[in-house]
């Protein structure tokens, strides 16, 4: 029996390497609340960090990754910007284990 179609999978990438799954399950929230428009909390960091990981280790374009997450590419562009920001402090300064640096640092390099 054929297994079913995962709307949130993205084309051209083997299924272990699905990023929104990885980085839901990183940071223990579902691919929903990853997907969809929540502003705070791991849900907000989720987004950004897939975003990241798409852009800078796949090379999708920001329209591509925009299409993906239902959000103009200059969000996706923005979150990029954030998440490259957190790791450059994470190299300079040792941020703590509870923050949102920790966070982002953690799933990318998991990747």
């Amino acid at each position: 029996m054929p297994q079913p179609i995962n709307p949130y999978c993205i084309p051209g990438l083997p299924s272990q390497h699905n990023v929104i799954a990885h980085v839901a399950k990183a940071l223990g929230v579902t691919i929903e609340e990853l997907m969809g428009r929540d502003r705070k909390g791991d849900a907000l960091i989720g987004r950004q960090v897939a975003q990241y990981i798409l852009r800078h280790h796949y090379n999708m374009s920001f329209p591509a990754i925009a299409k993906i997450f239902r959000v103009n590419h200059a969000t996706v562009y923005s979150n990029c910007r954030k998440v490259r920001y957190d790791i450059e402090f994470a190299r300079t300064y040792h941020p703590k284990q509870d923050s949102r640096v920790y966070k982002v640092v953690k799933i990318v390099g998991e990747i």
